[in-house]
């Protein structure tokens, strides 16, 4: 999905940000651009920070370093400071945040009331609002009248009731169940593209993210693993640690030598299959010198890029450990060598801990180089 060319938002850039508390890094170096109308995902394991960045765009926390710019105008950094109100945000909490002394009317109307708009103005903008999400009906109820689901869609009327440049979401899904969270997350999507804002959506659900948003920036420790559309970040991790973080399938510790790749108990890959393999042949990886000097990495094998099947011929042996219905096929663990575990989803039920042959569709697996050791 491309940015909304008509979009109502605002660009954003972060340029080296940091956050410290003492000698601990909150963030570190990050930078990232954001076109008008952008829907971008941050997505990463609890204390990576995301909540932290999300804070500093809202002007909730000030950066240790670097700067935040909307539309060319700094927010943040160079010895500026602009408060939350001043820089045209909604957002939206995982806990709602709703008042619950008031009506559902009265909280979405809330923002447009410290706005000073006129009493008609600001009761027509509600409704409407509370109509884009599909609560026209229940202006008048409490907060404790509804359900999860609808709370958070007033939470989100209120968001978008004064017409911000930036939405900014923190794990706005976390508390609801599967289900409605598969539904309100299209609501979600849809509604981002008929408002036009740009916006910041923080989770750590993966379909979530690639649900959501035009891109996604996969963090850890403070740091951006990679920026990238959902499919890219899917089909080209950048590194092991994002494939790992991603749940993408196996990653075995290799060895590249002459006739291939040599797993850690042994088994080897053969050259012919791994040529085919991204990552294999850059910088000169397949040239007559590099072809024979030993090259330490790991290879990722993703579930969907192996058959079980006769043992003869396979590129690998395995060992069925688990299998359960599900989804219309068997969701099945295979144990690899050197015990590494493979899920994949397969048609056919398999015998508990017999052994299978893989075949592997190369052009579906990726080599990552082991990461030069620091001096």
């Amino acid at each position: 999905m491309k940015p909304n060319p008509s979009a109502a938002g605002v660009a954003v850039t972060v340029e080296h940000l940091e956050r410290r508390h003492g000698d601990q890094y909150a963030l570190q170096d990050f930078s990232i651009t954001l076109e008008p109308g952008g829907v971008l995902a941050l997505l990463g394991p609890s204390g990576c920070g995301k909540t932290t960045l999300l804070k500093l765009l809202a002007g909730l926390d000030r950066p240790s370093g670097g700067r935040i710019l909307f539309g060319g105008r700094t927010m943040a950094g160079d010895g500026v400071m602009e408060p939350p109100q001043k820089r045209e945000l909604g957002m939206v909490f995982q806990d709602y945040a709703l008042w619950p002394h008031m009506s559902v009317l009265a909280n979405v109307a809330f923002p447009l009331q410290m706005r000073g708009l006129s009493a008609p103005e600001v009761r027509r903008r509600a409704q409407e609002s509370l109509e884009r999400v599909g609560l026209g009906a229940m202006a008048g109820r409490s907060p404790a009248q509804l359900s999860g689901g609808q709370q958070q869609r007033v939470a989100l009327a209120r968001a978008i009731v004064a017409r911000p440049r930036l939405l900014l979401f923190d794990e706005p899904l976390s508390n609801l169940d599967r289900d409605l969270r598969d539904s309100l997350c299209l609501d979600i999507t849809r509604l981002l593209r008929e408002v036009g804002a740009t916006a910041v959506y923080v989770t750590h659900d993966h379909e979530e993210a690639c649900t959501v948003a035009d891109e996604v920036a996969v963090m850890a420790q403070g740091r951006l693993l990679q920026l990238a559309t959902p499919a890219t970040l899917w089909s080209a991790p950048a590194s092991s640690t994002v494939a790992q973080f991603l749940k993408l399938g196996a990653l075995l510790p290799a060895r590249r030598v002459a006739a291939g790749v040599h797993l850690a108990d042994g088994a080897l890959l053969a050259h012919e299959l791994l040529a085919l393999v991204p990552g294999m042949a850059e910088d000169g990886a397949d040239s007559d010198d590099a072809a024979h000097r030993p090259r330490q990495g790991q290879v990722l094998i993703p579930g969907h890029a192996v058959t079980p099947g006769a043992l003869d011929g396979a590129a690998l042996h395995a060992t069925v450990t688990a299998q359960h219905y599900r989804s219309g096929g068997f969701a099945t663990e295979l144990r690899l060598p050197g015990g590494v575990s493979l899920h994949t989803l397969l048609r056919e039920r398999l015998q508990a801990d017999s052994t299978v042959g893989l075949h592997i569709a190369p052009r579906q697996l990726r080599w990552f180089d082991a990461a030069p050791a620091r001096g």
